[in-house]
């Protein structure tokens, strides 16, 4: 009786051993199976080793509606990193052609109207910045690539229609085509403009000069100087008021008249030069170097004749 009081006593420390172990396990497991605390539960997504995830942040705005600072952060396993954008500025004019890879080109011709002998030039961009290095032709031949600021120029233009295209690797071609009108800019009706006085006095105020040229009939001195004042009219025509004039049939200045009485003895043009540095008559024959150095004189050096 006693042995058998024993065995049962052994036997209940045994079940309640094993009551103890059963208990501590289910407290260790009871709180990765416990609902969250949260008002709302997702089970947990499985991670992939080659999986990220890219997060951003979008920009608020100011009282003044101006986007503030972005920030946009990376994440995988191993790594953590981020970049913070400010507000950038308006594009700049100033090459910069990894901003612009994949922008079309476009083309931007100065001066209009275009005449024969004129110096073109050609600006290449992309978006609003200029674009280095494109390759330039001019009817299908190629002219000097364009520089740090887009440009290149299509030098001594001929009269007609030309097209003009532009490439470089990264960005879809452009092309262009422009009239250049036969005539050279200072033989054409443009100039056969006779100004008033005040007109020209305007004109002198803004720093510009007034360049006449009193032409005449069955006058070989005329017909040889007559293009190289054109010449020097095209090539700055920003700042040379050129006038080609009849000295019989316009009303010469009266410094002319004094000097001319009688304007059909004489078989060279009257040159007339006048700007913010003075006023200068010629009455004789004058190269076209004489004539540069006059309109560069009389401009004070702003007018720089090349």
């Amino acid at each position: 009786m006693r042995i058998q009081y024993v065995i049962l006593l052994l036997l209940f420390a045994f079940l309640a051993g094993v009551a103890i172990v059963l208990g501590s396990m289910v407290y260790l497991l009871a709180p990765a199976n416990a609902p969250s605390n949260t008002s709302a539960s997702h089970p947990a997504s499985p991670i992939n080793e080659s999986y990220y995830t890219t997060t951003t942040i979008a920009a608020p705005t100011n009282n003044t509606g101006t986007p503030q600072n972005q920030t946009t952060s990376s994440f995988n396993l191993t790594t953590q990193t981020s970049t913070t954008t400010t507000n950038q500025p308006p594009p700049s004019t100033s090459t910069t052609n990894d901003e612009t890879l994949g922008q079309p080109l476009r083309i931007e011709i100065s001066g209009d109207p275009l005449y024969r002998g004129d110096d073109v030039r050609i600006t290449v961009v992309a978006g609003n910045k200029f674009v280095s290095g494109a390759q330039v032709t001019v009817d299908g031949t190629p002219i000097e690539a364009t520089d740090d600021q887009g440009e290149t120029i299509l030098s001594d233009a001929a009269g007609g229609n030309h097209t003009i295209t532009a490439e470089k690797t990264g960005h879809a071609s452009a092309s262009t085509t422009i009239s250049v009108y036969p005539i050279q800019y200072g033989l054409s009706p443009a100039v056969k403009v006779h100004r008033t006085e005040a007109e020209r006095q305007e004109l002198i105020k803004e720093g510009k000069v007034v360049f006449i040229f009193y032409d005449r009939p069955n006058c070989p001195n005329c017909m040889r100087m007559k293009p190289w004042a054109a010449a020097i009219a095209a090539r700055n025509r920003d700042c040379v008021a050129y006038e080609l004039l009849s000295i019989i049939n316009d009303a010469p200045r009266d410094e002319v008249k004094q000097l001319y009485p009688d304007q059909s003895t004489v078989d060279t043009p009257v040159l007339v030069f006048e700007g913010p540095q003075g006023r200068y008559v010629s009455d004789g024959f004058m190269p076209q170097s004489a004539m540069e150095n006059r309109v560069s004189s009389v401009s004070g050096g702003r007018c720089l004749v090349v």
